[in-house]
Parts: C-alpha cells; structure tokens; sequence
C-alpha cells in the first residue's frame, strides 16, 4: 500500500506543485499585464506634460518677443514724433517771422505812400497838421509792430485751424480821420 499511497501522494504533490506553478504564472501574467498598463498610463502623461510645458514655455517666448518689439517701435514712434515736432515748430517760427516782415513792410509802405501825399499837398492845414500826422503814423507803426512783437502760435493752429484775427476798430476810425 505504501506504493498506492505513495502514488498518490506523489499524484496529489504533482497537481498542487502544478496548481501552484499555474498560479504562479498566471499571477506573473497579472502582474505584467499590469505593469504594461501602468507604464502607458505613464508614457501618456509624461507625453501630455512634455507638451504642456512646450506650450506654455512657447507662448511665454512669444509674448517676451512681441513686448520687446513693442518696446522699440514705441521708441521709434516717439523719435519720430519728436522729429516731426521740431521741424513742425521750426516752419512754424519762420512763417511767423515772415509773416511779421511781410506786414510791418506793408505798414511802412503805408506810411511812406501817407507822408509822400503830404508833400505833394500845398495846403498850408495839412504842412501844419503834417508833424502831427507824422507822430500819430510812427505811433501806430510802433503799436502794430509791438504787437507783432507779441504774436504767439495759438494752440488751436497747430491743429489744423487758421486763428481769428481781429480788427481795432479804433486804429481803423484815426486812420480815417486823417485822412
């Protein structure tokens, strides 16, 4: 008997020695399958995260370029601007210059075509009134060019606006009242 029960011991040690061996393999097939798993689980987000940093490391160098361009061209625009002021400013002044010349001639001109008028009269009032005359011409000439003088760039003619000119009405009645 002791060959039956050993074949059967020996049977039943088989079986567990197999059902441990299949046990231990299926259990190894877990475990791979598992760890295949896992390891695209980490493939994907070490994949995303790649891609992640990409972008925003990406977006981070375009927003550095575009501030930087910016940051010139607002310096161009201002030297241009300053550029355009000064010529802007100095066309200005030489017009007003001549603008001054042209209008103080004028004035003179007027003057001078007044006192040859006199000379030309033989009327003894206007030899006596002539000195007088003469005083209030200079005196006008001497007002109409200190206020010349004072001519300013208004603020609104640089935008484009020509400025109101007024007239004294009251240098306009002595005018007439020479004559």
């Amino acid at each position: 008997m002791n060959s039956r029960l050993e074949q059967s011991l020996q049977k039943r040690h088989k079986k567990r020695i197999r059902l441990l061996i299949g046990c231990v393999v299926a259990f190894g097939i877990m475990l791979t399958s598992l760890t295949v798993a896992h390891a695209q689980l980490d493939i994907q987000a070490i994949i995303s995260n790649w891609f992640d940093n990409k972008k925003i490391a990406s977006m981070n160098a375009v927003e550095n370029a575009i501030a930087d361009e910016q940051a010139k061209q607002v310096e161009r625009l201002k030297d241009e601007l300053q550029l355009t002021i000064s010529k802007t400013e100095e066309a200005m002044n030489h017009f007003v210059e001549q603008e001054k010349q042209e209008r103080m001639k004028a004035i003179q001109d007027y003057a001078d075509q007044l006192i040859a008028k006199l000379y030309d009269e033989k009327d003894e009032q206007i030899v006596k009134d002539k000195e007088y005359m003469m005083q209030a011409f200079q005196r006008i000439m001497e007002e109409a060019i200190e206020e010349m003088e004072l001519i300013s760039i208004p603020p609104n003619s640089i935008n484009g606006q020509e400025p109101k000119e007024e007239v004294d009405k009251s240098e306009e009645s002595e005018l007439e009242d020479l004559k």
